[in-house]
């Protein structure tokens, strides 16, 4: 029964990190790879996440940071 704890504790990493506070970094790859995961809330998914860090050339950014990239994403003006 531990080991069903401890696996069912260890498949959803992204979540958990959605949940807590945005202070670490996680690599670029991992956060579009688990958009959907860490951008629930946000309607997340991995097209999202690249398109709001395109022009963002950091490898590792914390959750919140993108937060604010993929507010930015979708409020942004569209030229003609």
């Amino acid at each position: 029964m531990a080991e069903d704890t401890e696996k069912k504790a260890s498949e959803k990493p992204a979540a958990k990190a959605a949940a807590s506070g945005g202070d670490d970094k996680i690599s670029r790859e991992r956060l579009i790879s688990n958009a959907r995961d860490y951008f629930r809330a946000e309607g997340g998914s991995p097209a999202l996440v690249a398109g709001a860090l395109h022009g963002n050339d950091a490898e590792e950014l914390t959750l919140d940071e993108v937060r604010a990239a993929i507010e930015k994403f979708r409020t942004q003006e569209v030229s003609a």
